[in-house]
């Protein structure tokens, strides 16, 4: 793989489990409760209100008269899943489903199955298409990203948006670690964090992943929070 990406093959995965313990991460971002969560004052409420206003102003016109149906790759726990479904229900008058997958599943939640979000080989079983992929911080701990995109065109609808939120490393010497092998050229600095950047590297990745069918994307949506170091785009895709 070229300089671009800066991804190193590790040749285990293991160290993402050690996210299996960072579920009090999503309560404090997404709500405790209920009450929280329906709440965009609490806890994170500028990334809250970003997530909520990407997804009623930025995806809901191309998708106003279907179901929808949201993957949340990475979800932690039921935090994220609540805070996306009470999104939803909110945003859309048509049917919503929230379903997410995650490594582990510490509450038994149901609508989380445990997978590997490089393959996503048991939520393929479910053979169900979805036409959003919600992602908060988990695409920089993939080892193997291009096979992440290229198993989640089997599980989408011919049309799609997805929805990822990146850190922001704000260092041009920033380098792939352990947790964090997926080092995407466009995350080092806010000013990197560029439309044509991020066409580079998803150019890259669909390219690498040789899709049987025909892809075509454009990014719809950037958004940098420098307070909570984050990066967001949301891009429409369609496969043939």
């Amino acid at each position: 793989m070229n300089n671009k990406t800066f991804t190193i093959g590790y040749s285990s995965i293991e160290h993402q489990s050690t996210h299996s313990n960072n579920v009090h991460r999503s309560a404090n971002k997404y709500g405790q409760n209920k009450e929280e969560i329906a709440s965009l004052e609490s806890g994170y409420s500028e990334f809250k209100t970003e997530v909520f206003d990407v997804i009623n102003t930025v995806i809901k016109p191309f998708l106003e008269s279907k179901t929808v149906n949201l993957l949340a790759i990475g979800c932690r726990s039921f935090h994220e899943l609540d805070f996306l479904e009470y999104v939803l229900e909110k945003s859309f008058q048509n049917n919503t489903s929230v379903e997410g997958v995650e490594l582990f599943n510490v509450f038994n939640d149901e609508r989380i199955t445990i997978d590997n979000a490089e393959n996503f080989k048991n939520i393929k079983n479910k053979n169900k298409n979805f036409n959003i992929v919600y992602s908060d911080n988990n695409l920089e701990h993939l080892i193997d990203p291009v096979n992440h995109f290229k198993n989640l065109i089997d599980i989408v609808d011919d049309e799609f948006y997805l929805f990822y939120v990146l850190p922001c490393w704000n260092d041009t010497n920033a380098e792939p670690t352990l947790g964090h092998p997926n080092l995407i050229h466009c995350t080092k600095t806010y000013e990197d964090f560029t439309i044509n950047n991020i066409n580079e590297y998803l150019n890259e990745m669909f390219s690498l992943a040789k899709i049987d069918k025909k892809v075509e994307f454009k990014v719809i949506h950037t958004f940098s929070n420098m307070l909570l170091s984050n990066c967001s785009f949301v891009v429409k895709v369609n496969k043939q």
